[in-house]
């Protein structure tokens, strides 16, 4: 099915005895539940979407919701965005998994994109929708120009969406950040002029192409598009490596909120 923004929905219907273990089998991810399985074969259980069963019987004995899908391999229940069997499941046994930050302690958002590139909304109903969530502050972060798969915005077109934003404030309580998802090119430089990104609010840094450059270059790509200080934040991490491992001490910091920019 489709949602009526024309976004693909897969909608699955299950027993309600099956509902937990249909929501943590799809909820993932499939190292996630590799190993739950392989807990599970020790106890000669057998997990799957449809519940958790012994395997000398066949008799579902867990799978309605998910906490008593966990319960049944001897964990407790492990919250969806830490199933990445990054040590999560040694953490459960341990009783040490960490307390998540929850929507009520979310104070605005920081990366948001709109029709002006190529996000779904207007700019206006996504100032709107965050308002109505009750946040301090919402940013606009459309690409840059280099994306053109994304219909980045030129700095003609960057500047229009700025003096729009501008105008715009008055009108709402939020506070509206002007800002711009700015590619990262091949050398570390900065899609757009520093005269231009002194107009913003806020920066953000981010790679979207050249993903196989070699790990000391996308290092050093990296280093310097940090090094920039008009860059104050760095997104879209988990598409490259790295070569090298920062000190807290000399780290390139990807956030200069304390102090004024020189840009």
């Amino acid at each position: 099915m489709h949602h009526r923004e024309g976004i693909q929905i897969d909608l699955r219907v299950v027993d309600p005895d099956a509902v937990g273990a249909a929501l943590q089998y799809f909820t993932g991810s499939k190292d996630h539940n590799v190993r739950l399985r392989e807990m599970a074969s020790r106890r000669q259980l057998k997990i799957s979407e449809y519940g958790v069963f012994d395997e000398t019987t066949g008799t579902r004995i867990a799978g309605a919701t998910e906490p008593d899908v966990y319960a049944a391999v001897g964990l407790p229940w492990i919250p969806p965005e830490l199933r990445e069997n990054g040590g999560e499941i040694e953490a459960a046994l341990a009783g040490t998994l960490p307390a998540l930050v929850t929507a009520d302690r979310i104070r605005g958002d920081l990366h948001a994109h709109t029709d002006w590139s190529d996000g779904h909304h207007p700019i206006e109903t996504l100032i709107e929708a965050a308002e109505a969530r009750g946040y301090e502050y919402i940013i606009v972060s459309d690409h840059s120009q280099s994306a053109t798969v994304a219909r980045g915005l030129s700095v003609d077109r960057l500047r229009e969406q700025i003096r729009t934003l501008r105008g715009l404030q008055p009108r709402f309580k939020i506070r509206i950040l002007a800002g711009s998802e700015c590619d990262v090119l091949a050398d570390g430089a900065l899609d757009l002029p520093s005269e231009v990104l002194r107009e913003l609010d806020i920066v953000l840094a981010a790679v979207h192409s050249r993903f196989t450059q070699g790990r000391a270059e996308m290092t050093a790509r990296i280093v310097r598009a940090l090094e920039n200080p008009c860059v104050q934040i760095l997104v879209t991490r988990t598409t490259w490596r790295t070569s090298t491992t920062w000190s807290s001490a000399s780290r390139p910091h990807a956030g200069r909120g304390s102090g004024p920019r020189r840009c």
